[in-house]
């Protein structure tokens, strides 16, 4: 693949863009067209399916489009994720999740900015149920979309990054990964030994490596000129469907670093009285009914959990 295509060319065939689906076809369509409109267009878009088979068709693209499938019962985020960096060409991958729709600058954002060394998150703004197609107008959804609780980069970040005269910012804490959107090269991506399959399901992967990315010295950045707004799903607060994976994952990271992760949601499940805390550890105390999951199950005014 030349360099028209995509501005890095080092051999590996430029920019792959990775995505995990299960279900979410409208989301996959909307991502697929967000790509097809960049200024500076992907080599490949790579899928990984966890269903039965692919959705077809797909909007048309001035790209690849390539699938992997994975026979899974339910979502192995990690396993899906390496999945699709194993079977892409390039030397630049691009992980963005499935909700994800891009603006029109991002892969060429990314592919500046993610230089050896580097792994580089992009700038996403959530959108409620009722916003519009950002396919239609970006700028109009970006314009009326928020930013996670957790994101609010712009404004310091809690005292924990730094920002670099090149309009980054670095993190001083691997704790602010999240995976929802990044770039990473592949040998560094190889080097930091990409994601953790043990974890199986939702919860803790992305925790774990960006800590495999500090011990391989890769830096983590956040880039805000590479944007997307993430597309409306329904939300569980707390993610009561994702409660066993949550736990069994806990477990694994426990025994990896000797401390635990995911405070967040473990507060709430103790406070609803789900798990038992016995200082790094957790077990379930009691399964949630179907009545307290569908409490948990948010309106589409709530953007994220």
């Amino acid at each position: 693949m030349s360099a028209g295509r995509s501005g890095v060319a080092d051999g590996r065939g430029g920019t792959s863009v990775c995505t995990i689906v299960r279900g979410r076809r409208a989301h996959l369509g909307l991502q697929v067209r967000g790509l097809a409109r960049q200024d500076v267009p992907p080599a490949e878009l790579v899928i990984g399916y966890a269903q039965d088979a692919p959705f077809a068709p797909l909007p048309e693209a001035p790209f690849p489009i390539r699938t992997v499938m994975l026979d899974e019962a339910a979502m192995p985020f990690a396993r899906a994720r390496n999945a699709a960096a194993s079977a892409a060409s390039g030397s630049l991958l691009v992980f963005a999740d499935v909700d994800c729709t891009p603006g029109p600058g991002l892969v060429r954002a990314l592919e500046a900015a993610t230089v050896p060394g580097r792994c580089v998150m992009g700038e996403v703004r959530y959108a409620a149920g009722d916003d519009p197609d950002p396919g239609e107008d970006f700028e109009r959804a970006w314009n009326l979309a928020a930013t996670h609780a957790a994101r609010r980069f712009g404004d310091g970040g809690n005292g924990r990054d730094r920002p670099g005269a090149d309009g980054l910012r670095t993190f001083d804490d691997p704790g602010e990964f999240w995976s929802t959107l990044f770039a990473i090269r592949r040998a560094d991506f190889d080097a930091a030994g990409r994601f953790d399959e043990r974890y199986a399901g939702y919860g803790g992967e992305d925790t774990d490596f960006g800590r495999a990315l500090a011990a391989a010295g890769i830096a983590i950045d956040w880039c805000p000129a590479a944007r997307s707004v993430h597309r409306w799903h329904a939300v569980q607060v707390p993610p009561l469907d994702a409660l066993e994976s949550i736990v069994s994952n806990l477990e694994r990271f426990v025994d990896k670093h000797g401390e635990p992760c995911m405070d967040y949601w473990l507060d709430q499940f103790e406070a609803g009285g789900w798990i038992r805390r016995r200082g790094a550890s957790v077990e379930i105390a009691r399964l949630p009914s179907a009545e307290e999951r569908e409490l948990a199950r948010q309106p589409p005014s709530v953007r994220f959990s």
